[in-house]
């Protein structure tokens, strides 16, 4: 089951059975999900416990496939939402601070880049250079082919360390 709430001229689609109210719209069947361009529907069944930080998951409609692509602030990041953690909830934050940045002055360090929502628009908006680091590595290949498909190259230097050696390796270079 997967309830709709429509919001102005959007929907907001909740999976969670708990947070639905009862003004909602359910929907089911893979033929309604296909009406609104939905390939999979999930249930987050546990909390982030895990090292790399990402969720557990049950299929409840839909494809069993966790590849999606999202599109934010001009660029495209591909993932396997059950292989990373991504919180859709901090764009506009991320979003926010990318415009608060003068064009092609800043040197950034990210020590928790994840697929790369605030590290590929800031060097892509704002020619920002942006040392990202993610200790997942399936984040860290996922933020590479992003770099990649944003032609970022040598923008977003990519890590893939604890954020605790990252900073010690960067503060190292720094001192040279």
């Amino acid at each position: 089951m997967v309830c709709c709430r429509k919001t102005s001229n959007r929907f907001r689609f909740i999976v969670n059975a708990s947070e639905c109210t009862g003004n909602e719209t359910i929907l089911t069947g893979a033929s309604t999900l296909s009406l609104i361009r939905i390939r999979t529907v999930v249930n987050k069944t546990d909390n982030i416990d895990h090292t790399f930080r990402f969720f557990k998951m049950e299929l409840l409609a839909g494809e069993n496939d966790m590849k999606t692509e999202v599109k934010e602030h001009g660029c495209i990041m591909k993932f396997n939402f059950s292989k990373v953690y991504r919180n859709s909830r901090l764009q506009v934050e991320d979003h926010r601070l990318v415009n608060m940045f003068k064009s092609g002055d800043l040197v950034i360090s990210e020590v928790f880049a994840g697929v790369g929502p605030f590290a590929l628009p800031a060097a892509k908006n704002k020619g920002c250079t942006v040392f990202a680091n993610n200790l997942n590595p399936c984040s860290n290949q996922y933020l590479c082919l992003n770099i990649e498909i944003q032609k970022l190259g040598g923008k977003v230097i990519p890590f893939n360390l604890d954020g605790r050696h990252y900073i010690q390796k960067l503060l190292s270079k720094l001192n040279e």
